[in-house]
């Protein structure tokens, strides 16, 4: 029976530790404080709503800060809608940030391999094809550019 109490407990102050970031993460993307989106960003307690939250729509993208985009395509929650929409960041390192998420998707893919920078295009070719070549990673698991 006392499991059960410390259980309750630990859901009751991680649904709290929930609720308090994505207070933070409406909070910083309604004031557009950089500081307080990249705390967002970098809090491990963050989860993929919250990383939504401070991430603007693909039109808006051009007001998030390279550091913040970054942050959260680090952060071990963001989901790959948001690697997808993050591929149109006007920000050349952002953009190939993106080729290396594990969660990178067909849509983002042929955006990249469109991309007008001859650097993304030539990464995008690179990683792209070693993640569906036969023998190719395609575990899903994390990618790095070489």
């Amino acid at each position: 029976m006392g499991s059960n109490r410390r259980s309750s407990r630990v859901i009751a102050s991680s649904s709290a530790a929930t609720r308090a970031v994505r207070a933070a993460a409406w909070a910083a993307a309604k004031a557009g404080d950089s500081e307080a989106l990249l705390r967002v960003a970098t809090d491990p307690t963050a989860d993929d709503e919250a990383l939504a939250i401070i991430c603007p729509p693909m039109n808006e993208l051009g007001r998030l800060p390279m550091g913040v985009a970054l942050a959260i395509l680090e952060h071990p929650q963001c989901p790959g809608g948001l690697a997808d929409r993050l591929s149109r960041h006007p920000d050349v390192v952002v953009r190939l940030a993106v080729i290396r998420h594990r969660g990178c998707g067909a849509m983002a893919q042929a955006s990249l391999l469109g991309d007008a920078d001859h650097a993304v295009r030539a990464a995008a070719r690179e990683v792209f094809a070693e993640w569906t070549a036969p023998g190719g990673d395609t575990s899903g698991g994390p990618r790095t550019l070489r």
